[in-house]
Order: structure tokens, then C-alpha cells, then sequence
């Protein structure tokens, strides 16, 4: 979380945060907040395992102005995978599980170690794991990198770099593209990455959709799942207010 999300999220729900070192001797600690109080809550003793819990429960209950602009509970926890797949696109590393009640909607293993630079095979892997067999199947693989960028880690052997221009130095880009053959009616099988943060970018869309004008037929979309990464200086999350 952002540093302010938290007391914003916990001003608006019946918010919990447990949390506990990694050392065996560590103690765990829990604070409790409803509706915005205490606004300074005293951290008491409580058991849970390593790492840190965030439970939000009854959100908007003390604003029920902003709990009438809520959608259905499907289209919610629609959303909900949504924001989940995306951030599972960006870290293969890390084991994603979502519960509904008592139904999983999808539970994802880690692909990999966490050890920087993360391998291209693992981000193939969950991003097949991401789309599901069925719509993965056929989908290529590909990278393409401009001068200066360091070679990737665990990219296939079987894989040959696309070169690019000067005019992008330091530049990567790679992921999943399905053949011509195999479109969807709707948007919703394109993910985007940019330097490890899922984004919803019209210009980006724009150009893929560009890239297979002559090749698909009118209203039908590719499917794809793009990695982009570029020097920092080139970049600015902050333009968008959800920095999406």
C-alpha cells in the first residue's frame, strides 16, 4: 500500500493490520480502527504468523453517500480479480490465491525465487498461468531489446532477441501475442506492464492495436500480455491519479 492508502482505507471500513517480524523471537501486534477511530490506536498483542495482515470489513458503513456509488457484489469482486491478476502478471515470484466466500477463484504457485533480475520464462509461465490453458494456447513468445539493455535472465534458448533502434537505448519489451488467427470481441485479454507496474494505457493499446490493423478483422481483438520496460527518466506514473 501507498503510505496514505492505509488511514484512508481504514477512515471509511472496520480496519484491522496485524503484523509480525521475521525473527523467532518477535511478537506479533495488532491495531484496530473503525471508521477513522481511534485516530491514534494503541498497538496491543496478538497472534499471527510472520508478515502482515490487512482485513477491511464493512467498507463505506459510516458513509453511506459514497456506499450508494458501489456496484453489485459480482461486478465488485469482478474488479476485485482484475486488480489481482494484473499485479500476479508482474510478480511471478510471489504465490497469488483469491477466496469469494468459500469458492477459490483462482489460485496461482510462485514461479520462481525472488532473485533480481526475475527470468523471462517465469513471466511467460504466469502469464499462461494468468490467461488460462484454453486462451494461452497458441500465443508467442517473444522479446525485443534497443542498445544497452543487459541481456534478461532465464530467457529461452530457443528465443531470439528482436533488436531495436537507437532510438530506444536501454529498452525491453516482451511478453505473449496470439496469431492473427485467434482474436477476442472485447479488450479484456490485453494486459500491460510497464517497469513492473500493471497499467491501463490508451497509447500503448493504440499501438498494439496498430501493429495487427491489416491482420485482424473489424472489432476483433488480440490477445496479449506486455512487459515494458524503459530507463526511469523516460516514465512518469504519477500523470494518472490511480497511477494506472
Amino acid at each position: 500500500f501507498r503510505g496514505e492508502a492505509l488511514p484512508s482505507i481504514a477512515a471509511v471500513s472496520r480496519f484491522t493490520l496485524v503484523s509480525r517480524r521475521r525473527e523467532k523471537s518477535a511478537d506479533a501486534w495488532k491495531i484496530e480502527i473503525s471508521g477513522g477511530q481511534p485516530e491514534n490506536p494503541q498497538a496491543l498483542p496478538a497472534s499471527g504468523g510472520c508478515g502482515t495482515r490487512v482485513e477491511v470489513r464493512d467498507l463505506f458503513f459510516n458513509l453511506p453517500a459514497r456506499e450508494k456509488f458501489l456496484k453489485g457484489p459480482g461486478a465488485e469482486a469482478g474488479a476485485c480479480t482484475d486488480v489481482l491478476l494484473r499485479a500476479a502478471l508482474t510478480r511471478p515470484d510471489v504465490a497469488f490465491c483469491l477466496k469469494s466466500g468459500t469458492q477459490e477463484i483462482f489460485s496461482l504457485d510462485a514461479c520462481c525465487d525472488s532473485v533480481a533480475p526475475l527470468p523471462l520464462v517465469a513471466f511467460f509461465k504466469r502469464s499462461r498461468d494468468v490467461l488460462g490453458r484454453e486462451n494461452s494456447k497458441g500465443l508467442l513468445e517473444f522479446f525485443a531489446q534497443g542498445p544497452g539493455a543487459e541481456a534478461p535472465r532465464g530467457a529461452p534458448r530457443s528465443l531470439k532477441p528482436i533488436a531495436l533502434s537507437e532510438s530506444f537505448a536501454g529498452y525491453r519489451l516482451y511478453g505473449l501475442l496470439s496469431p492473427p488467427a485467434l482474436t477476442r470481441s472485447n479488450r479484456s485479454c490485453i494486459y500491460l506492464s510497464v517497469n513492473g507496474r500493471a497499467v491501463k494505457d490508451r497509447t500503448l493499446t493504440t499501438a498494439l492495436m496498430e501493429a495487427f490493423r491489416q491482420l485482424l478483422p473489424p472489432r476483433r481483438y488480440p490477445l496479449a500480455v506486455l512487459f515494458l520496460e524503459l530507463p526511469g527518466a523516460d516514465v512518469d506514473i504519477n500523470v494518472h491519479p490511480t497511477k494506472a
